[in-house]
């Protein structure tokens, strides 16, 4: 093979000092340069950040206190700590303004179920 090219599937990838990339797709030949193809990937890269749930977020700390408050079991007052800080969450969440009303009625009601089930351990 030689060593300025390389085949894998549909894309064929030769160099000639700047970076052209063919992608096969149906009989249609697409060339990117390099600049181009920054430019894709970062545009993509910025779209699925905006994507992202912003929810996530407070369901993956609510997760972490939770998992910690079950860790310190015997400890009643780290419980009780870990609960406060799930209700600090939850306002957290009501002020953030890139949450919808659903995301946020689904973070409080995720949060209401954990803090009954760290509740039911005393």
């Amino acid at each position: 093979m030689d060593p300025l090219q390389l085949r894998r599937g549909f894309f064929h990838l030769k160099i000639f000092g700047v970076f052209i990339i063919n992608i096969y797709k149906m009989a249609k030949i697409i060339r990117l340069t390099e600049s181009d193809l920054t430019r894709l990937v970062k545009k993509i890269v910025k779209e699925q950040m905006e994507m992202e749930d912003p929810s996530e977020d407070y369901f993956r700390i609510i997760d972490i206190v939770a998992n910690h408050a079950m860790e310190e079991e015997g400890d009643l007052d780290e419980v009780e700590r870990c609960i406060t800080e799930i209700y600090k969450i939850m306002n957290d969440a009501n002020s953030d303004d890139e949450l919808s009303d659903d995301q946020f009625d689904e973070i409080v009601n995720y949060a209401e179920g954990v803090i009954e089930q760290l509740e039911s351990m005393f």
